[in-house]
């Protein structure tokens, strides 16, 4: 759903905190959800998709957890519009009234009118006494139910059962309002559920943040810039995986329903390429956070979902992040959806951080070749043709001596990248990367590209890149740490003066000593069949690494020593011609 820049100042007045002080920022807050509530329209006006933001849900889900700070007179006024307290004392929309008619799907019920104001088309093809734009509505969310539900294995949302005012049944409702030129659609949060316990009947867990909703559709797409159908699509998709999402842990944030939101449209309705305007605006700024509460930046953060679909086992990954996240218990005002999506990822033997990493080495490349490996998109292409385009931080040129790269700006935000395009150095570069504030991390990528072919270096401390001949870009990806508000201040020096190795080299661990887990670094000056163990002191292969993914240049593989125990060992590198070692000390 997409609703207009009056509605996003609302949202920002509530998350400030100001909102029950201002007289000013009282009226925005009624002039805005004015709109949402049907009072009135805003005028149509320029219909350009930047003045939209897509989901009502975050003014929604926000202005429930702020209803404890509102003043009296801020409450009145909202009474006006319909938006009371519940039961929980959270405000939100009353259920709607005076739709006379209801289409029954057995899983949904579609509330509609046929005279006044919110009446739907009554053009009625086939003649079976129900209008066609109701019965595109109840086949769109049959259809997103059966794969949401069915084929993607999430949990239905709670049912409504066991309340009065539940639109008459215990099927999920869905009412077809005047909502105004500039809004989809919204789902609304109610109860606690199943009898206030916040549990979800559906589920073989025992959930304590499990809320009922029901969703608001327009009446009429006709204003906007989507065939109807694909209207109805898009936004059904998106606003039922919000109620499903409810049915978790409605206090999960506002940027991980978003962003997975969208991507479920993109699951659902493949042909549809809304996403691709929010991935436009996203990709043009790679230093704001991809879990950054702003809009319409959280909306282009299904990106992150994407790439964990294609990479990370498909839906299931997804499902698997929102059940997590009710074992972590992220209440109102905490945020664990980066903790549960990094359990959920190790569980699959990477982490956030690895998958964040190798997401902006993918965006910067963007492309489908299948040779790209972890760094491909399905879409890759299609995204350029659309004119998504990586973005360069800075360009710098590499003289003689090569170049220093210092920022200590305040832009750049956690889980948040900087892409330095360089001049092609001629044949080799030495990068030494430094953070400058101690304890934060980062991860540091060299890209050089050649037409369809590029490599990928993990820089860490001195790492020797090796350009071959013909190389048209290069490129350093630098991703920052989860850690909020930091400095993320940093240094990288380039050294053009490099001599690379004439044979297979093998560097020492790091660390070294180590527990448990240590990285191996080594070097091929052209490709060949190599391998890589651990053996004993007295020469027996205690241990045998997995390569994967083998380059000429160099090579970086971690090695997990859980099960070997405390000792001295030597890391030997197998070529086709010679065989090098170096010795390494696990610790305990």
């Amino acid at each position: 759903m997409r609703l207009a820049v009056s509605t996003l100042l609302l949202a920002n007045l509530i998350w400030s905190g100001e909102l029950a002080s201002r007289e000013v920022d009282v009226e925005a807050l009624v002039s805005a959800l004015r709109q949402m509530a049907g009072h009135g329209k805003h005028q149509a006006g320029n219909l350009d998709r930047g003045d939209f933001t897509k989901c009502g849900v975050p003014v929604l889900k926000k202005l429930g957890q702020a209803s404890a700070d509102l003043d009296e007179k801020t409450v009145e006024k909202l009474a006006e519009l319909g938006i009371r307290h519940n039961n929980q004392g959270m405000l939100g929309f009353s259920r709607p009234q005076g739709l006379e008619w209801h289409y029954d799907t057995g899983i949904f019920r579609i509330h509609y009118t046929l005279r006044g104001r919110h009446a739907v088309d009554s053009t009625d093809s086939n003649m079976d006494g129900i209008p066609d734009f109701v019965e595109l509505m109840a086949e769109t969310a049959e259809r997103v139910f059966e794969v949401e539900i069915g084929s993607f294995g999430f949990t239905r949302p709670p049912s409504d059962q066991w309340y009065a005012d539940n639109g008459g049944s215990d099927a999920y409702d869905i009412y077809l309002l005047d909502i105004g030129e500039n809004l989809f659609g919204y789902t609304q949060m109610e109860h606690l559920a199943n009898y206030m316990s916040g549990n979800n009947e559906f589920s073989d867990t025992k959930e304590e943040n499990a809320l009922t909703s029901y969703i608001a559709m327009n009446n009429d797409y006709g204003q906007f810039l989507c065939e109807e159908s694909a209207c109805v699509e898009v936004t059904l998709a998106h606003e039922f995986f919000h109620a499903i999402q409810f049915g978790y842990d409605a206090w999960d944030k506002i940027w991980f329903l978003e962003a997975s939101a969208v991507w479920m449209e993109d699951e659902v309705f493949d042909d549809i390429n809304d996403n691709y305007y929010y991935l436009d605006l996203w990709m043009r700024q790679p230093h704001v956070a991809l879990d950054q509460n702003r809009s319409p930046h959280w909306y282009g953060s299904w990106i992150y979902f994407r790439y964990l679909s294609e990479h990370f086992g498909g839906p299931l990954t997804i499902r698997k992040i929102f059940e997590r996240s009710v074992v972590d218990v992220s209440k109102r005002y905490t945020n664990n959806s980066i903790h549960s999506i990094d359990v959920v990822l190790r569980n699959r033997g990477s982490s956030f951080r690895e998958t964040l990493n190798a997401m902006v080495v993918a965006n910067h490349l963007l492309t489908s070749n299948t040779d790209a490996g972890d760094y491909r998109y399905e879409e890759g292409d299609a995204y350029r043709q659309y004119g998504i385009e990586p973005q360069l931080s800075r360009s710098v040129a590499l003289s003689g001596s090569g170049a220093i790269v210092q920022y200590s700006g305040s832009q750049l935000m956690h889980n948040a990248a900087h892409y330095i395009g360089f001049t092609v150095p001629e044949s080799a570069v030495r990068l030494n990367f430094e953070s400058l504030v101690d304890s934060i991390r980062f991860n540091v990528n060299g890209i050089p590209e050649m037409g369809n072919s590029f490599s990928v270096y993990r820089a860490r401390g001195n790492t020797i890149i090796p350009i071959t001949i013909g190389t048209d870009r290069f490129t350093v990806a630098i991703v920052t740490d989860t850690v909020k508000h930091a400095d993320y201040h940093y240094k990288l020096d380039m050294d053009t003066d490099v001599v690379i190795p004439t044979t297979i080299a093998l560097s020492s661990n790091f660390p070294n000593p180590f527990n448990n887990t240590t990285t191996i670094r080594f070097f091929l000056p052209t490709w060949e069949e190599v391998s890589l163990s651990v053996v004993d002191l007295g020469g027996r292969e205690v241990k045998q690494l997995a390569l994967e993914q083998v380059q000429a240049g160099y090579n970086e593989v971690v090695l997990e020593a859980r099960d070997l125990p405390s000792g001295p060992y030597l890391i030997k590198l197998d070529g086709e011609t010679e065989t090098v070692a170096q010795k390494m000390m696990l610790i305990k």
